[in-house]
């Protein structure tokens, strides 16, 4: 577990030690567990994530798909890009003042390509106090931490992420995605990559 922060590694350990057993999706899912997380491997269950089951049962029921979008004040005339970076680890007890927010989506810059037809989900990461700033931009939804993921990976039709695991919850429902490595040499160092993976994703 690559990470300069000794107190989330602290944590971390503490918490893996309270488990029984781990849910994995995959036998890969299930060998990078047993690695960073230093689980015995007859701990890990090769199941399904209730997660991905709940997204493939409801992908075309467009009567729940178009609730989640009025509960959430969503545009119901616009394609909806999800945005969900994850969390930089480099960030971590740092004021709002001293983040490094450089890895950031420029939302002016991408919606000025894109056109009027799409809107942007900000979905932050749960660790961060204090999500990407939309700056009024009527196009930018945040949304906070109480809002469901899947809930809005079913009602979005692009996904954009970075180094977050949520791309392979969109593969179950063949969501199309795209990343946004803005800072990869500076995450590589504070966190680390499954490099062997990504060689396979970006081919």
């Amino acid at each position: 577990m690559l990470t300069l922060n000794l107190g989330h590694k602290v944590k971390m350990k503490n918490d893996i030690s309270r488990w029984d057993y781990l849910i994995a999706d995959s036998e890969i899912a299930k060998q990078k567990f047993n690695t960073s997380f230093d689980i015995p491997k007859d701990r890990v269950i090769v199941s399904g994530y209730p997660r991905n089951e709940w997204l493939k049962e409801n992908q075309d029921n467009d009567a729940l798909i178009k609730a989640i979008k009025v509960k959430n004040n969503l545009p119901l005339d616009k394609k909806i890009i999800l945005y969900a970076p994850t969390w930089r680890d480099y960030n971590y007890k740092k004021v709002e003042s001293k983040k490094d927010k450089h890895y950031i989506m420029e939302f002016p810059k991408f919606l000025h390509q894109i056109g009027n037809d799409y809107c942007i989900i900000n979905k932050a990461h749960s660790m961060d106090t204090q999500p990407p700033w939309n700056n009024g931009i009527a196009q930018v939804f945040t949304v906070n931490n109480k809002v469901e993921t899947q809930e809005l990976l079913l009602v979005s039709d692009v996904i954009v992420t970075d180094y977050s695991s949520i791309y392979f919850d969109a593969i179950h429902i063949n969501k199309p995605f795209y990343f946004l490595f803005k800072d990869l040499p500076k995450f590589n160092v504070s966190r680390g990559l499954y490099s062997d993976m990504y060689k396979h994703i970006l081919k």
